[in-house]
């Protein structure tokens, strides 16, 4: 079988310049024709082999970009599904590598194909106490698949995960899957849902999950894109009183006490503007500004934009002025943005 690797190998050298673009399809037609010289039975050594082949394909695409080893990676894939239906893998790192690249490439299909895989492995399934390194391990298994639920925005799925992460006793209660849960509500809509399972956990789990830092993030900006201005408002309003009780401080607060990111202030600001709230987008514009070092090019756009559609054109100059005091470098399409604005 080497012999005939080998020769394979060299004919698609003389045939294709070995450039960056090129070693990852002789990787992956190496390991097809281990897929059609591998005899169906469970050869340990072949498989171990394989996995490794793999394994530097993965190392390989996965800091790419989707477009330039698509094709690449979904051949790996079918090697992949052929070597586990022969010996099912026991490689779960690879396996949260393998759902991640597919979620990177939109692969939705696969992401699924590959969980079930993960999940009906002997590893995921047992619930015996682990040592520290295979309890971190599984968390990361569940965290990844929540995280694709997440994105693919399956609701339900995610929810089943949640309740039955609940029933193991091999896992710690992790807030990084609790809040692709709850993001997943909120991006289908079910708002209500995700409250609920905030004042559940709150009284079974941690009174101050809803304090929590993504938790926030993730209310705020869901709230923000469902048009809920009132509601995100009140947690904004809340983590703002207790941050200022927390640091004892009357009017400002420090560094450390900043409670949003960027992409929240700007999903909070570009809701506030859409709903006539110009004069608190501007106060918490300003607050951000100048405690949290969080506001970038975009909040100073949608201020702008508000200023200029309540027809406040001297206050979107002033903002425009202030740009390099703090840092901000505008471009020539935040200068366009504004010239339309103010039309």
């Amino acid at each position: 079988m080497d012999s005939l690797i080998e020769a394979a190998e060299k004919n698609f050298e003389a045939n294709t310049p070995l450039n960056s673009q090129s070693r990852l399809p002789m990787k992956v037609l190496k390991m097809s024709l281990f897929k059609r010289l591998l005899p169906r039975q469970n050869n340990e050594t072949q498989s171990q082999a394989l996995t490794a082949h793999i394994r530097n394909v993965v190392n390989e695409v996965k800091d790419t970009s989707s477009s330039e080893y698509e094709n690449v990676f979904a051949n790996l894939l079918s090697v992949f599904y052929y070597e586990n239906a022969i010996c099912p893998t026991d490689d779960t790192h690879l396996l949260i590598d393998l759902i991640s690249i597919a979620l990177k490439m939109k692969m939705n299909g696969d992401v699924n194909k590959l969980i079930r895989i993960g999940v009906n492995s002997e590893f995921i399934k047992s619930e015996l106490i682990a040592d520290e390194e295979e309890r971190e391990t599984r968390s990361r298994f569940f965290e990844t698949c929540s995280l694709a639920y997440n994105l693919t925005r399956n609701m339900e799925k995610a929810l089943e995960l949640l309740r039955d992460v609940e029933q193991r006793t091999d896992m710690n209660f992790s807030i990084c899957l609790f809040n692709n849960v709850i993001e997943s509500c909120m991006k289908c809509k079910h708002e209500q849902v995700a409250e609920n399972l905030l004042e559940e956990y709150s009284e079974n789990v941690d009174e101050e999950i809803r304090h929590n830092y993504q938790i926030v993030c993730t209310m705020i900006t869901g709230y923000s894109k469902l048009g809920k201005v009132d509601k995100a408002f009140e947690i904004y309003t809340m983590m703002v009183q207790k941050k200022i009780e927390q640091s004892n401080l009357a009017n400002t607060l420090s560094d450390e006490t900043h409670f949003l990111n960027t992409a929240t202030l700007n999903s909070f600001l570009e809701c506030l503007v859409k709903k006539n709230y110009i004069k608190d987008a501007e106060v918490i514009f300003h607050y951000h500004l100048k405690t949290s070092g969080i506001v970038d090019l975009n909040c100073v756009s949608i201020l702008i934009r508000g200023f200029c559609k309540s027809k406040q054109l001297g206050k979107a100059l002033e903002l425009c002025e202030i740009l390099p005091e703090v840092n901000i470098e505008p471009t020539q399409q935040f200068f366009t943005s504004f010239l339309e604005a103010c039309v």
